[in-house]
């Protein structure tokens, strides 16, 4: 009996250890301009996954932005690319003082 038990919590121990917990993975989702033309509002778009860094944030550059002086670009960060959990609650806002050609970087401490 001893030895069944015992067998049996090393396999439930091997099969715990066997499974690898998946990381969370966040997307930036928002207005196609501040993301270079990707699909606007898909939190499935992977294009726009974040980057964990080492601090634990999460982090995505977009370069050569065409963005407009005055227009409000809008998006959130989408957690395992559905939005059952995004943030923030209401659109975060991007606004730019002149028309230009811009880098964004967008860090998201989950």
């Amino acid at each position: 009996m001893n030895k069944k038990l015992l067998s049996l919590f090393w396999l439930l121990c091997l099969m715990f250890v066997g499974q690898t917990a998946k990381a969370d993975t966040w997307t930036v989702a928002g207005n196609s301009s501040i993301l270079n033309g990707t699909a606007s509002w898909a939190p499935s778009n992977a294009e726009n996954d974040m980057t964990e860094q080492t601090d634990g944030t999460f982090k995505l550059v977009v370069t050569d932005c065409t963005l407009e002086k005055g227009t409000n670009y809008e998006y959130k960060v989408v957690k395992n690319h559905d939005w059952g959990e995004s943030y923030p609650s209401s659109n975060a806002k991007l606004t730019v003082s002149e028309t230009a050609k811009y880098t964004v970087t967008f860090t998201f401490n989950p």
